[in-house]
Parts: C-alpha cells; structure tokens; sequence
C-alpha cells in the first residue's frame, strides 16, 4: 500500500519545514542569515546576499585574524579600514556594558531567609545545616548570597558576626 504524503516541494505557508528549508540552503552555499547575527551593530550593517567572509570585510572586520596577522600589508589593510561600523564597536568596548546583576532566585531567597532567621550572620553554621542548605553552599558563598538577599529586599544589612567570637 501505498502512504498519501505530499511532495518535498509543497508546504503549507508559514511551516518551520520552509524555514529550515531556508536555513539548510545558507548553510549550504556559506551564507550566515541576518537573524543569526546576534550583536545589533553587525546585524544592521549585514548583507544576507553575501557569506560571512564577504560581509566581514565589507565592515571592515577579518574572518580569520591568524591568517591575518603573517601578511606584510595586512597592518596596512587594517589601519585603513576605519568602517562606521567598527568605529560603533569601538566605542561600545571603550564604554564597556554593566553587567546585568544577578538575583536569587524565589527559592534561594526563601532558604537564606530561613537561614538568616536561624543563624543570623554566623555563615559557618549555615554552612553546616544540611538541612536548610541543601546545596551545601559553602560560608563564602553563604555570605556573598545574604548580601545579594539584603540587598534585593531592600532590608538593612545587620553587623557581621565577628569570627573570633564563640557565642
């Protein structure tokens, strides 16, 4: 018997099968799609016409640096190459972007919450409550995780429990 299934040619509009069929077909021919270019400078400045290594130089930008740096002229070609493109890069690196902070999590910070009403701030004993600290987090990391809890919730940051002290 014979299976009813359609052609490789007919899809129906809109289906992931035409997408890939798209994706497979660059991959193929060395072309890099504009979606898949993740940094906003590079993706206005893309051609999807043309394959990485042609849309790289056109920037201003080189595909392969090792390849690159042997060549006698290649210091010349580079130095000349001051692309809008490049300058935009530039300046972002020389700005440098903030790092995102990163908070705990709904779950980590009901735990720190538990151990804090616990232990106050002897992290060592924290440390310790295999029951609480189910991650077995070690005291540095305990205390670097109250600062961040105190510092997401907004409370205020109680004195340090002295290490000397054995009360």
């Amino acid at each position: 018997m014979v299976k009813n299934r359609p052609s490789k040619g007919i899809t129906k509009s809109g289906s992931s099968q035409l997408k890939h069929r798209k994706r497979d077909h660059a991959r193929k021919t060395g072309k890099v799609l504009k979606q898949d270019v993740y940094d906003p400078v590079i993706r206005a400045a893309w051609d999807n016409k043309k394959n990485a290594r042609e849309n790289l130089e056109a920037i201003g930008l080189v595909a392969q640096v090792n390849k690159r740096v042997g060549k006698k002229d290649a210091k010349a070609k580079v130095d000349n190459m001051d692309s809008v493109v490049v300058q935009q890069l530039e300046q972002i690196a020389a700005n440098g972007e903030k790092e995102r902070p990163q908070h705990l999590a709904e779950g980590e910070l009901k735990v720190i919450e538990k151990l804090i009403s616990k232990y106050g701030t002897d992290y060592r004993k924290m440390c310790k409550d295999i029951k609480l600290n189910t991650m077995q987090h070690t005291a540095n990391v305990l205390k670097r995780k109250c600062k961040e809890y105190y510092e997401q919730t907004g409370l205020e940051i109680p004195e340090e429990h002295s290490e000397d002290d054995d009360e």
